[in-house]
């Protein structure tokens, strides 16, 4: 009851403050307002309510941003993003597949002044890196005439990608710059932001 009360002078010097003692319609619905809320019994006013409410929000937007930073630095991103989203039917002809053929049998992960890669380390590296797209650019082979799709070429680029381990930012850069090529070959237009997760951790492709 004290609590009631307290309220209740406060709401009353509410209202006297916003019409200044004078009875007008607005000041009655904003006395009847301040008088229902202090009957309900509640402490907290409107604004302090209100500021809750948004620092509530402030929160939730700070740790959804924290789970999604944290999923894209351990990989969850890339190993949860699909393939198969607007996916279309390829042009598979005899030529495309003559086309990416010639691209496998091309030494691969030697210096390359378009992209200025300085070239592997070593010859190890090297065939390690050039065995994991042309296992990919095989699988193509295999795949496409059966699946024209590019979910398959897609999907076939995610499987090399989640085994190609290597610290060398240079060679990841590489490494997609032969899928690239491939996807081209096949009429891919864009990886679907697979390859921004992939070296990134996050669909930059999609803010800028």
């Amino acid at each position: 009851m004290p609590a009631t009360l307290g309220l209740s002078e406060r709401s009353t010097t509410r209202f006297l403050e916003v019409g200044n003692g004078k009875e007008t319609p607005e000041n009655t619905q904003i006395s009847r307002f301040y008088t229902a809320w202090a009957r309900s019994g509640c402490t907290d006013t409107p604004q302090s309510l209100g500021g809750n409410l948004l620092f509530k929000a402030l929160a939730s937007i700070v740790i959804v941003f924290v789970l999604i930073l944290i999923a894209g630095l351990s990989g969850l991103n890339f190993h949860v993003w699909p393939t198969g989203f607007n996916d279309y039917k390829l042009a598979v002809t005899p030529e495309v597949l003559q086309r990416i053929r010639s691209l496998q049998s091309e030494r691969k992960f030697g210096p390359d002044s378009v992209t200025f890669y300085p070239g592997a380390m070593n010859e190890v590296d090297r065939l390690k890196a050039q065995q994991a797209v042309d296992s990919t650019i095989q699988a193509l082979i295999t795949e496409l005439p059966k699946h024209p799709q590019r979910s398959t070429v897609l999907r076939a680029m995610k499987t090399t990608l989640a085994k190609f381990d290597t610290p060398e930012s240079e060679e990841r850069d590489q490494v997609l710059a032969y899928l690239t090529k491939v996807m081209e070959i096949c009429g891919v237009h864009s990886s679907a932001e697979l390859f921004n997760v992939w070296r990134y951790g996050f669909p930059y492709g999609w803010f800028f």
